[in-house]
């Protein structure tokens, strides 16, 4: 288990390997020990404090700063859910999808920025701020996901429709690869569909 802070000590981080009967500080790297939060996911841990966010894949023996964007290194709660990161500071939500290589604020709905907590329920980001109550809005649309990447053509094309404006036909050139994923693809069956806005 791990603590941000022990009754008595300076701050920082501190491991127990034994239910709390024992605790060793565990805090190299870290550049201010006012750790105000927590995180993990998977291997990684990640420290919020009154200097940024910090992160360990190594139990804690080593610690980086993670703070490329994030704007406003004051953080009161961090949030992992799944390879999503979450950070609340005193200018809002911020997100990272990379392990902190890049920060995004994400406060599109939320009045009252300081935000002192985070939660994940249904999909749903909860943010509670103080004095302003709680906020929520759905991960989706703060997340874009891609589910496989090695699905998608390596390049693709498709042209204006001639004529422009029409009345009863239209024609549309479109180009898709033949080798997709290293993979040569034989002649299939291929569906345009065209929508009105």
């Amino acid at each position: 288990g791990f603590r941000s802070r022990l009754p008595g000590t300076p701050g920082g981080v501190y491991l127990s390997t034994n239910n709390g009967s024992s605790w060793t500080e565990v805090s190299n790297g870290l550049v201010c020990f006012s750790v105000n939060a927590l995180a993990d996911s998977g291997t990684n841990l990640y420290a919020g404090t009154e200097n940024g966010v910090f992160l360990s894949t190594n139990d804690g023996t080593n610690w980086t700063a993670i703070n490329n964007g994030l704007t406003d290194t004051t953080v009161k709660s961090l949030l992992a859910s799944g390879t999503n990161l979450f950070a609340g500071t005193s200018s809002g939500v911020f997100l990272t999808t990379n392990n902190g290589d890049s920060w995004n604020a994400v406060n599109t709905v939320l009045s009252n920025t300081a935000v002192l907590s985070l939660s994940v329920i249904n999909s749903i980001l909860f943010s509670g701020t103080a004095g302003s109550g709680v906020w929520r809005r759905p991960l989706s649309e703060m997340i874009t996901d891609v589910e496989d990447s090695e699905q998608l053509p390596l390049k693709f094309a498709l042209g204006q429709n001639f004529p422009n404006p029409f009345n009863p036909t239209t024609k549309i050139k479109y180009s898709i690869p033949n080798v997709i994923a290293n993979e040569v693809k034989q002649s299939q069956l291929v569906t345009l569909k065209v929508y009105d806005i």
